[in-house]
């Protein structure tokens, strides 16, 4: 620490203790201040300003501005605020008693609303309007505001975001891409190489790989740099070190960046979601996930998601003949992204001619995945409803149970890469469900205690999306539920390969009625008694099974059925040993299945599920 003495235009210097590094440049602000006040003053004499009292204020602030450059954010910000304050006393002191409410007028609050150049040439020019009532011998003049920061010439003007979340819910991109890149994202961080069914590395590549149910196709990420050699290669623990940091906030700028590009206020259907660029910034990101943060925290934040932003450009992926509805044999392209994201930095001079970046965004345009998927012109908009409740779950890894629900919520409820969720129960293992989440360590990396504190964890999870709302119901079986807590010899075994039945508030079923016109309730998909409803519908009521199976409701889950798993209805009619012009006019309602072909539906709907 050394010793710094700035110059006042009254008495003594003011002393300050600071780092050495910071003097000389201190002095050097100090001496450029002092020089636009006495030039202003020495103007002020030949020019007079206006004659009204806040007209003659931002005159001279405006005389002071063109010679002092923004000082922009920096460590030497709280030292001036404390050299011109002292300024100002010793002003005051000079001119005589001051109204008390003056110099609490100037105290610049912890939230800086603009600035500190504007602030100190504000400052400045009511020194210098006070110091010309004086010498002029006029009465001294009152501070004509009533509060500082709450002038409007003095805010920044901060670029406009849409908000996404309109009534606490966004659209987002539901498709096997996006679906496949989320889990890249979750199976990345510090555990990712111990992880079943994670990262893995072939040759000097780093890849997530998933495979299509039918084995035919797969999507791969993989990291890769920018970088100014064609023939630059990064070595394979570069690239470790990347997957090693991606984490849950990853994922949620992600989510935050296709909400915006999916924002309704884009337009009409032809509209949205947007193919083209949309802007979005840090403050956009922050208030989606509900943090509010001021100053250093603040630019911590911001930091983060500079760099997040720069991980999201270094992922890409390749589609290896990934089957699609509408393209059985699947199509293949290599080197996509996920966004193409550029950075949009807005520079303002600070002083001694130096830059300062004053706000930065990002111009994000979806990557090449948005001609198949986001295709209006061949109704190929594939999105579902996101909760910004889940958005604003903790993503810290020691908010563990926050981020487990987070993950949940993303990928089962969100972005699963299909609709089956939507409409009717979902029935998943407890291994496949951490093995997706990236919660799933391979055998030989799991410790002694991790099943106990995995199952408590995971069922806090389920309660956390319960008490939000995001799931309607659940059931679990014997002996693994809420309040279980017999864990007798072999139990995690049974407890991974048990499975949960999750009902989303968008599967609960409505009443619709026949094609005869009478009401009829849909199948009673609610949970563990699904199955048995529906078993005693098959055994006493056939009819009505035969009418449910020609209700427009049951002949579009028949569809989506086999959308999501790109069976076409030629492969549907073989498992179900019928014609395919059979199979075809019951789906088109022109005719009602036969009673067994009517069971043989339900239980095909039922084994998918």
């Amino acid at each position: 620490m050394t010793l710094v003495l700035l110059p006042l235009p009254y008495g003594n210097p003011v002393e300050f203790e600071v780092p050495a590094t910071l003097a000389a440049n201190l002095r050097q602000i100090a001496d450029t201040l002092l020089a636009a006040y006495r030039q202003v003053r020495s103007e002020i004499r030949e020019t007079p300003p206006p004659e009204d009292l806040t007209s003659q204020i931002a005159d001279v602030q405006q005389r002071l501005l063109r010679l002092l450059p923004d000082l922009g954010d920096h460590e030497e910000t709280d030292i001036i605020y404390i050299y011109i304050m002292s300024w100002f006393s010793q002003s005051v002191d000079s001119a005589g008693p001051a109204p008390a409410a003056t110099l609490s007028h100037f105290r610049m609050p912890e939230e800086y609303p603009l600035r500190i150049s504007t602030y100190i040439s504000h400052v400045l020019a009511w020194i210098i309007v006070w110091e010309t009532h004086r010498a002029d011998g006029r009465a001294m003049p009152e501070y004509p505001y009533t509060e500082f920061r709450s002038e409007p010439q003095f805010k920044q003007k901060k670029l406009f975001v849409p908000n996404a979340f309109q009534n606490g819910m966004a659209l987002v991109p539901n498709n096997p891409v996006i679906a496949a890149g989320l889990r890249a994202i979750f199976k990345g961080g510090p555990k990712a190489r111990t992880l079943l069914g994670g990262w893995s590395q072939i040759g000097r590549r780093v890849l997530y790989r998933q495979f299509h149910r039918s084995g035919r196709g797969e999507i791969r990420y993989y990291p890769e740099f920018p970088t100014s050699g064609q023939n630059s290669v990064e070595s394979a623990e570069t690239l470790w070190d990347f997957v090693e940091q991606l984490n849950p906030f990853t994922a949620d700028v992600a989510l935050a960046i296709l909400a915006q590009l999916c924002d309704p206020s884009a337009g009409n259907r032809p509209k949205f979601p947007l193919r083209q660029s949309v802007l979005i910034n840090s403050d956009a990101i922050l208030r989606y996930k509900g943090i509010q943060k001021y100053g250093k925290d603040r630019r911590v934040m911001e930091k983060r998601i500079h760099d997040e932003m720069e991980r999201l450009r270094t992922l890409h992926f390749d589609l290896q003949r990934y089957p699609v509805p509408w393209n059985k044999k699947g199509f293949k392209y290599q080197g996509d992204r996920l966004f193409d994201i550029v950075k949009v930095e807005t520079y303002q001079l600070q002083i001694f001619d130096k830059e300062e970046i004053i706000e930065t965004a990002w111009s994000v345009r979806a990557g090449q995945w948005a001609e198949h998927f986001f295709n209006t012109e061949q109704e190929r908009v594939w999105t579902s409803r996101m909760a910004k409740a889940l958005i604003e779950m903790d993503h810290r890894n020691q908010r563990k149970t926050a981020q487990v629900a987070k993950k949940i919520g993303y990928l089962l409820l969100t972005v699963p890469g299909g609709t089956a969720h939507l409409n009717h129960p979902v029935m998943r293992r407890i291994d496949r469900i951490l093995e997706e989440i990236g919660e799933l360590p391979a055998p030989e990396h799991r410790t002694k205690d991790w099943a106990g504190r995995m199952r408590d964890t995971l069922m806090k999870a389920w309660e956390t999306l319960l008490d939000a709302g995001l799931i309607k119901n659940l059931k679990f079986p014997d002996g693994f539920g809420f309040g279980d807590t017999d864990r007798t010899k072999g139990w995690v075994a049974d407890w991974l390969c048990s499975k949960v039945v999750i009902l989303t508030p968008e599967a609960v079923p409505e009443p619709h009625r026949s094609p005869s016109g009478t009401n009829v309730k849909a199948p009673q998909a609610q949970l563990g008694k699904y199955r048995r409803r529906m078993t005693r519908q098959i055994r006493k009521k056939p009819a009505n099974l035969q009418l449910q199976v020609g209700t427009p409701a049951f002949r579009k889950r028949i569809r989506n059925a086999c959308q999501e798993r790109y069976i076409t209805q030629k492969s549907l009619a073989r498992i179900l040993s019928v014609a395919p012009s059979t199979l075809s006019n019951i789906l088109r309602g022109h005719d009602l299945p036969s009673l067994e072909l009517a069971e043989k539906l339900h239980k095909w709907l039922d084994e998918t599920s």
